[in-house]
C-alpha cells in the first residue's frame, strides 16, 4: 500500500513540474525579440519581426489558457527565431558597410584618375 501512496505521490509531483508555468523560457523569448527588435531589422527584415512578435503575442494566449508545455515550446522557437533574425541583421549590417566603403573607393579612384588626366 506504501508503494502505492509514494508512486501516487511521485507522479503527481512530476506531473505538476511538468506543467508548470515556462517562466525562464518565456522571459528568454522576451528578451530576444526585444533585442532584435531594432531600426535594422525593421528596415530589412520587418516581416520577419512582426511574425516573431505575432508568435509572442500567441504565447501569452497559451500562458493565459495555462498551456504551460506549449507555451514553453514556442517560447523556444521564438528565441531560435530571434537569434536567427539578429545573425541576418547583422549579416545585412556587414553588407550594408561594405557596399558604402566600395562606392567610396570607386570614388576615390575617380577622383583619383581625374586628376591624373589634368
Amino acid at each position: 500500500m506504501r508503494v502505492v501512496i509514494v508512486s501516487f505521490i511521485l507522479w503527481i509531483c512530476v506531473g505538476c513540474a511538468e506543467y508548470s508555468l515556462p517562466s525562464k523560457e518565456v522571459s528568454n523569448a522576451k528578451l530576444a525579440l526585444v533585442k532584435v527588435d531594432t531600426k535594422e531589422s525593421r528596415k530589412y527584415f520587418a516581416e520577419d519581426l512582426k511574425n516573431t512578435k505575432l508568435k509572442f503575442k500567441k504565447l501569452q494566449n497559451l500562458l493565459s489558457n495555462k498551456e504551460y508545455q506549449e507555451a514553453k515550446i514556442l517560447a523556444q522557437e521564438i528565441q531560435a527565431d530571434a537569434r536567427e533574425l539578429q545573425n541576418r541583421v547583422e549579416l545585412k549590417s556587414v553588407e550594408v558597410q561594405l557596399k558604402k566603403k566600395q562606392k567610396d573607393l570607386e570614388d576615390l579612384e575617380e577622383k583619383s584618375q581625374s586628376k591624373e588626366l589634368l
